[in-house]
């Protein structure tokens, strides 16, 4: 009877293991003008069902008041919409700007929380936007800081204290823990760069994503799985090639390949880890904050574009949102400026 005892007791521990979940989106794919931004957040979540999983992670869809704006993980879009019915909106970027904070502040909770944890990313104490945003996407704090347009991002402060503690805590007692956030904000140059380096724009997005999947793999974790869940990039529906490609070493097992999801077994560094690349993948939550935290950096990366050069402009320019049709606008309206100020059109200007 005691082998069986040993093996019950070794499948409890097994289905009691938390599970570690990875979520992706990006924000700014389309356009021409400003960064492509992609965002990734890692998670503790206490052991359940593949299926009960999405419940597990509905709280974060409850809507939360913070002053004069609304706490929500949902799309982006949905949160940024300026006449949406969500919130006052006397501020476009309040919505996203409020959630971002609790965000931030329930990460640092879990890190403070967990002591066996020595994760950087998680420590997310930073007050003000650009302290942050260095620690974040520190992959691109040079590239940004070296682009006039971006370098002047919004001294903003996050929300903290007792108005966003109630949050933090409805999201802390479903039994989940934000434990890592990790950004992209690649600058046309850099973009351009790839592409001249014979990098499609897809493949750009997929291997930027997955390199940050790969970091926050890197990092200590007590789950015994991995789930990771990304909105499908563009029109790819195969990912096993660019898996293996990012990483290096990894075995990778095809479950299914449809129109609607891409999903993988993978092997890596002895942990197992399951992917899924589904289309609208920001229905569930964590893919949201994910894409979230990439509309916000993507926003305020325009809001400090727009001042730039409605700053060096000598006549009154109207701001754009960097989507192509715009973007043609934009640029003639500032073409004798970029004369001017010999910005060549490689640095501004993403070529795809």
């Amino acid at each position: 009877m005691q082998p069986t005892l040993t093996c019950a007791a070794k499948l409890l521990s097994m289905i009691q293991s938390p599970i570690r979940v990875i979520a992706t989106d990006e924000a700014g794919y389309g356009p021409k003008l400003g960064p492509l931004v992609i965002g990734a957040t890692a998670y503790c979540v206490d052991a359940v069902s593949q299926d009960d999983l999405v419940q597990h992670f509905a709280p974060l869809s409850q809507p939360h008041r913070v002053n004069d704006a609304v706490v929500l993980v949902n799309d982006s879009k949905t949160v940024f919409k300026p006449k949406s019915a969500i919130g006052a909106r006397r501020d476009p970027l309040a919505n996203l700007h409020a959630t971002v904070s609790v965000a931030n502040a329930w990460c640092s909770d879990s890190s403070r929380n967990d002591s066996s944890r020595n994760d950087s990313t998680s420590k997310h104490s930073t007050s003000d936007l650009a302290s942050w945003l260095k620690e974040t996407a520190s992959q691109d704090w040079d590239d940004i800081k070296q682009s006039p347009w971006l370098a002047e991002i919004q001294q903003v402060e996050f929300l903290n204290g007792s108005e966003i503690e109630s949050v933090v805590k409805s999201w802390s007692d479903a039994g989940i823990q934000l434990t890592g956030v990790q950004c992209r904000a690649i600058t046309a140059a850099k973009f351009n760069a790839a592409c001249r380096e014979g990098r499609n724009k897809a493949d750009l997005l997929s291997q930027s994503t997955l390199g940050l999947v790969r970091d926050l793999l890197h990092k200590p974790t007590s789950a015994a799985e991995t789930r990771v869940y990304c909105d499908r990039h563009g029109g790819r529906r195969y990912y096993a090639g660019v898996l293996t490609d990012v990483l290096r070493g990894a075995e990778v097992e095809v479950i299914s390949e449809s129109k609607a999801e891409s999903s993988y077994r993978v092997k890596y560094q002895g942990h197992a880890s399951e992917f899924h690349f589904t289309v609208k993948g920001d229905s569930f939550a964590p893919v949201a904050l994910s894409s979230i935290y990439a509309k916000y950096i993507r926003e305020r990366s325009m809001q400090s574009f727009n001042r730039y050069f409605a700053t060096i402009h000598r006549e009154p320019l109207k701001p754009t949102a960097g989507y192509p049709s715009d973007a043609n606008r934009f640029l003639q309206d500032i073409a004798p400026t970029l004369r001017r100020e010999k910005i060549a059109d490689g640095e501004l200007i993403r070529v795809r």
